[in-house]
C-alpha cells in the first residue's frame, strides 16, 4: 500500500528485501556514506560520527570510518 509517498511496513520490508538483494555497488571511498547492505545513500554524511550506525532505510547495522585527506599549498613568502 502506497499513501502519500509513505509505503506500509509489509511494503517498504519487501521493497528493501529486494534492494539488498539486488545491491552490489560502490560502497568504499564514496562522496557520501553508502549502506553496504541496501545501498541507500546518505546524505549529510559529513554530520555522521564515526562507528556502527544504522541504516536509515533498512535498518541495519554497518561500520562507518571516515576518510580525510590533507592537502598543503605553499606561496612565496
Amino acid at each position: 500500500m502506497h499513501v502519500e509517498g509513505v509505503l506500509c511496513n509489509p511494503c517498504h520490508g519487501a521493497r528493501v528485501e529486494e534492494r539488498i538483494s539486488k545491491f552490489n555497488g560502490d560502497h568504499e571511498y564514496t562522496h557520501e556514506a553508502v549502506c553496504p547492505h541496501c545501498g541507500h545513500v546518505h546524505r549529510d554524511s559529513w554530520d555522521m560520527s564515526e562507528g556502527v550506525r544504522n541504516c536509515n532505510d533498512c535498518d541495519r547495522k554497518f561500520d562507518l570510518t571516515r576518510h580525510t585527506e590533507v592537502t598543503y599549498t605553499t606561496i612565496k613568502a
